[in-house]
């Protein structure tokens, strides 16, 4: 089917960053609609990847977000829906979702689930429009723009359909005057990662890595598993970035595929060599179902915050 609705504002993806861009808006009386790609909203701080959306605490126990961030932990932590936290603040609710879309919805904004933003038209360099895919039903939504669009996809997807220019990489120290800046351009970003959960199951179970499975390089850190406790979380398998074979968006399935593996690789370290015999009662029950990723493109603005600026306050 074909839908067509207007908004003053629209907001693509409901991470962090959208979620509190879209309740702002909604609250000063503009109206509002968030699209989301994934059933659950939050993005890599939403349970669905498991990176809280707290941390500030872990340089300092008196420290803590402020603004909306804050606003919405105290949210979550009223309804029971923050996890206990922990060194990583880790997000594990069932509630979260739940709290994050009725505070949207207070707020006024609509929200599309499982939409995917397929391309935007412009008009004398505004966008004009939007086109939306539900990816349930493949409807095809067409959203007419009164005001403005942000792009919190992560990946700069609207922008690049906008027709706005975006950077992927580390600017040079002659671009940016950063004293860490790159004497050359480098094309390398950050690597992604998947979050495992572990559990004490009070029964005894075996694991066999799947076939082709390498064995942990025991020279790499291994440190995320604990046999006393009851549920560990598995973190530490960050790889892509470095070349086109394995990057987090241009060949983000094969790299999903590539960290799968190797939790099976450091859960068979943990489980049948480092704690063989204190681990035979832990299962590995759970794996992110998407990609952690950490960078992306970048939308060239008028201005590129520095290393400078945060250094000199």
């Amino acid at each position: 089917m074909m839908k067509n609705y207007e908004c003053d504002f629209l907001v693509a993806g409901a991470g962090l960053s959208g979620i509190c861009a879209a309740i702002q808006a909604g609250r000063l009386g503009i109206d509002t609609v968030i699209i989301e790609k994934e059933m659950t909203l939050g993005g890599n701080a939403g349970p669905v990847v498991g990176v809280g959306p707290s941390g500030a605490h872990v340089n300092n126990e008196y420290y803590t977000e402020t603004g909306i961030v804050a606003e919405i932990e105290e949210r979550l932590s009223k309804e029971g829906a923050r996890p206990v936290q922990n060194y990583m603040a880790l997000n594990t609710s069932v509630l979260w979702d739940r709290v994050i879309s009725d505070m949207l919805r207070e707020a006024g904004v609509r929200i599309f689930r499982k939409h995917l933003v397929t391309d935007a038209d412009t008009d004398a360099n505004r966008i004009s429009i939007i086109k939306a895919l539900n990816i349930e039903n493949l409807d095809e939504l067409t959203f007419s723009i009164k005001g403005f669009v942000m792009d919190a996809t992560g990946d700069a997807h609207v922008a690049v359909k906008a027709g706005a220019d975006t950077v992927m990489g580390c600017e040079t120290k002659d671009q940016t005057g950063e004293r860490s800046a790159p004497e050359v351009f480098d094309s390398t970003i950050s690597a992604a990662s998947l979050m495992a959960i572990t559990a004490y199951t009070g029964k005894k179970n075996h694991f066999t890595p799947p076939a082709g499975t390498p064995k942990w390089n025991k020279a790499k850190p291994a440190n995320t598993f604990d046999p006393k406790k009851k549920y560990n979380y598995i973190f530490q398998v960050d790889e892509g970035g470095d070349s086109d074979e394995l990057h987090p968006l241009k060949t983000p399935q094969e790299l999903y595929e590539a960290l799968v593996t190797r939790i099976y690789s450091i859960w068979d370290y943990f489980k049948n060599d480092l704690y063989k015999g204190k681990a035979e009662e832990h299962e590995l029950i759970w794996i992110s179902p998407i990609l952690g990723r950490r960078e992306s493109r970048r939308i060239i603005g008028d201005y590129l915050l520095t290393q400078t600026d945060l250094e000199e306050n």
